[in-house]
């Protein structure tokens, strides 16, 4: 980190273990729902020690709490965004393949007709 900010690398490390665990914990890659549904459980665990720390007076630890909570909104919606972009992605290709379906089909269609008009010449010359 070239800004030197050890919260959002601090949060950064933090995600990236939580993620860790999941995967080793579950033996499987973690795919964006997951990291989605980390981040939000970390953003609730947050939000919970902000009101325990407020309740017991510590403004100065529920200060570092809302740091990193501000942190993960951040990487939320950043993830978000991340995900749209795919999903815009993913669409485009959906239509480009759909519009190649129907290019083919066209194409069949025009080759059926042609098919069709050739078969009647060689009937016609044959009789």
């Amino acid at each position: 980190m070239l800004a030197k900010d050890n919260a959002t690398r601090d949060t950064l490390r933090m995600l990236i273990s939580e993620i860790k665990r999941y995967e080793i914990d579950n033996r499987i890659d973690a795919d964006d729902s997951v990291v989605l549904a980390t981040l939000k459980k970390m953003i609730k665990q947050r939000k919970d020690s902000i009101e325990q720390f407020d309740k017991g007076g510590r403004a100065d630890l529920s200060e570092i709490e809302k740091n990193e909570l501000e942190k993960k909104y951040k990487e939320l919606a950043d993830q978000n965004e991340i995900l749209s972009k795919r999903l815009d992605e993913f669409r485009s290709k959906e239509k480009v393949e759909e519009r190649k379906q129907i290019e083919f089909s066209e194409k069949i269609d025009e080759l059926n007709q042609e098919t069709d008009t050739l078969l009647e010449e060689i009937d016609k010359w044959q009789m």
